[in-house]
């Protein structure tokens, strides 16, 4: 009984140092980090028409366990429909990756009539 409750002891105060020693090395190491939110810049989103596609780029990721992905890059000018820059045509990138299995539609062009 009591070698029972000498490794009672022993085992609770290895449990409370480790967590102990967890919560110091987590504020000693992460002290002197940096945000990198901050030091990215806030992105900006217009609407606008999809005036040409520029490029596509596709990159295949093939892993030895018989897993692959693609991800595609579409490179495309766009004239902005809306905001202060209205008018202004800018080149974009989308990018679509099969590792999501989420339903992207890539952007197309607008075929306007003349």
């Amino acid at each position: 009984m009591e070698k029972l409750r000498k490794n009672w002891i022993l085992y609770t105060s290895i449990l409370i140092l480790s967590a102990l020693f967890l919560f110091i090395g987590n504020r000693i190491a992460s002290s002197n980090s940096t945000n990198i939110r901050e030091d990215m810049y806030e992105p900006t989103f217009f609407s606008g028409v999809v005036t040409e596609i520029i490029d596509r780029i596709e990159e295949t990721f093939d892993f030895d366990w018989d897993f692959d992905f693609t991800n595609y890059f579409l490179i495309f000018n766009m004239r902005i429909t809306s905001g202060d820059l209205r008018g202004e045509t800018v080149t974009a990138e989308q990018q679509i990756s099969s590792f999501f299995m989420d339903d992207q539609r890539e952007v197309e062009p607008v075929h306007t009539t003349a």
